[in-house]
């Protein structure tokens, strides 16, 4: 009978779970346990940092690029506006030659008619004055160049009821030195450079 309980009481521990576990029955390919959730976390984290660390240097890179791209362009434009510079001062440069240049020719212009005026004087005052062989020292109405046509002097005339004489500056009749309207004889000196009658009838040379 004690037997008989002992072998129940072994049978009884047995079944509760204390018996030695047998071990499984082998398999081709068996899966591998399931990973704690820990690690996965850490793996997440990690490709996280990875992506940001991406990005930050992919940011970093384009901001270098974008910086050499204005540094380049900034040199372009200093470039550029040095050479600007340096046309501009070459403009001004040759402007001033030729304004200049155009003082001297304006100038050597003015020297040059100063010349001429200064030869035409000369020359004139080397030329004989007017002969009077051919002037006549009678005359009557109309104008006169005196020297030329008449010889200068002292002239008379009977007149009329409306003499008019003038002496005069030049051929033109406005450019009047002196001058005289009346009736009855008339004496004049002439020693302008021409002389005017009209309705005086004949000048006659006295003196």
């Amino acid at each position: 009978m004690r037997t008989e309980d002992a072998h129940r009481e072994l049978l009884a521990y047995e079944l509760e779970g204390h018996a030695p576990t047998p071990p499984p029955p082998s398999s081709p390919s068996r899966p591998a346990p399931p990973q704690p959730r820990h690690h996965r976390s850490w793996i997440v984290a990690g490709a996280i940092v990875a992506a940001a660390l991406l990005v930050a240097i992919g940011v970093a890179i384009g901001a270098l690029a974008r910086n050499r791209v204005v540094n380049d362009q900034r040199r372009r434009a200093v470039a550029a506006e040095k050479h600007v510079s340096s046309l501009q001062h070459d403009l001004a440069q040759k402007q001033s030659a030729i304004d200049e240049q155009q003082r001297q020719i304006a100038r050597d212009r003015e020297e040059e008619a100063g010349l001429r005026e200064t030869i035409a004087r000369q020359a004139r005052a080397q030329q004989p004055p007017p002969s009077n062989a051919s002037a006549v020292t009678t005359f009557g109405d109309g104008l006169y160049q005196v020297r030329v046509a008449i010889r200068p002097g002292q002239y008379q005339t009977d007149g009329s009821d409306s003499c008019y004489w003038a002496k005069l500056s030049t051929g033109d009749t406005n450019r009047v030195i002196d001058n005289h309207l009346g009736a009855g004889a008339q004496t004049v000196t002439i020693d302008s450079p021409y002389f005017e009658s009209e309705g005086c009838g004949t000048w006659i040379k006295v003196g």
